[in-house]
């Protein structure tokens, strides 16, 4: 009986990988594949796992092209991916109805604390709204901006009922007459206000 031993050098080992190719709306992360094609040193082809880096909607916020490199199991080649952004179709109706909700808040009716992120963020969304090149990301990001700070606002009545509620937390025993007197006077005047 002949026994043969094979070296090393007849086992297979990827000798090329393929790049890989992919396109996407500008702020949208792209799915990519699990599997690249590799080539072997013996001819054969196979998929292969490959491991991507993470890849955020601000990697692809820019029309053009990107590239990423990803870990190919069974070899320290690298595989090389080329992300094309391109611009998508951009709704920017929901942002318009926020800044129309937002201009119509009277600032009046509000503590100025509350309603100065409110103005901020209405002007960052006002510049998205007319940039022609803007993202579907960047339409969305000022339109969760202007909804946060609008969630965040105090109305003059719900800070003054709130003061209210401090100074009724009071004692008057607490006090001197001559220094309580003006603290139940507003505190009486407060409560006189309507709704």
């Amino acid at each position: 009986a002949t026994i043969y031993v094979r070296s090393d050098m007849d086992v297979a080992t990827i000798s090329t990988v393929d790049e890989v190719e992919v396109t996407t709306e500008a702020g949208v992360v792209p799915n990519l594949p699990r599997t690249v094609k590799v080539g072997y040193n013996n001819g054969a082809r196979n998929q292969v796992p490959v491991t991507w880096p993470t890849i955020t909607s601000e990697d692809v916020s820019e029309v053009g092209e990107v590239t990423f490199q990803g870990d190919v199991e069974g070899t320290t080649q690298k595989a090389l991916l080329t992300v094309n952004v391109v611009k998508g179709e951009v709704d920017k109706s929901r942002l318009e109805e926020t800044i129309a909700a937002a201009e119509a808040l009277n600032e009046a009716d509000y503590t100025a604390e509350s309603f100065a992120p409110i103005k901020e963020a209405l002007a960052a969304a006002e510049q998205v709204m007319a940039d022609e090149d803007a993202t579907q990301n960047e339409v969305d990001n000022a339109r969760t901006a202007l909804e946060t700070a609008m969630a965040g606002r105090v109305g003059i009545k719900d800070a003054l009922n709130q003061a209210i509620a401090k100074a009724e937390e009071l004692d008057e025993a607490d006090y001197e007459p001559d220094t309580w007197a003006p603290v139940a006077d507003a505190l009486a005047a407060a409560i006189e206000i309507p709704e």
